[in-house]
């Protein structure tokens, strides 16, 4: 889970993670907040992790009295859930949301389980582990020297039928 605020140069955005115990949006004056773990008294905001079927899918953001604050361009009475690309401009400063992770390949080390696409045996291969739902498929050499891209071959999630670009999205560069 994470929030998206631009970069110090202005040059991108940058993914900050929210952790277990959330985070408290701290005013640093004209149109940027600082982001910390946890609570904090001087917060303008907390944004709190919400677990929906054992995944993190959203979080509630909770405004200060005397802040201004608009998620997806609505003001909303000081409570508010942010989903998926939700935009959220705390005192003049623009953050956006997003519960996926990006992808990662890596090296099956789990139980003897299959692809989720293709069903062949994930064991010593790399794979991809969706962030979205948590299916494992190949990507790339097996532990026998063969290669199965079955993720990029596929283009999305067999299960929940996200694509490589849904992982990493970022906000249109107007913002």
């Amino acid at each position: 889970m994470f929030l998206l605020r631009p970069s110090d140069d202005g040059l991108g955005w940058v993914r900050q993670r929210i952790l277990d115990e959330g985070a408290a949006l701290l005013p640093t004056g004209g149109d940027t907040v600082e982001i910390v773990a946890g609570r904090h008294p001087d917060a303008a905001a907390h944004v709190l992790p919400f677990v929906e079927n054992d995944r993190e899918s959203a979080a509630l953001v909770v405004a200060a009295s005397g802040h201004s604050m608009f998620v997806n361009g609505c003001p909303p009475l000081g409570l508010a859930v942010l989903d998926e690309r939700a935009e959220l401009v705390l005192n003049g400063a623009r953050l956006y949301f997003t519960a996926r992770e990006p992808l990662v390949v890596a090296r099956y080390a789990g139980t003897p389980d299959g692809c989720a696409l293709c069903g062949d045996p994930l064991e010593g291969a790399l794979v991809i582990a969706c962030t979205g739902c948590g299916a494992i498929t190949h990507e790339g050499t097996l532990g026998d020297g063969r290669e199965l891209l079955c993720f990029t071959h596929h283009g999305r999630c067999p299960r929940c039928r996200l694509t490589r670009e849904d992982f990493v999205w970022t906000p249109p560069e107007d913002g």
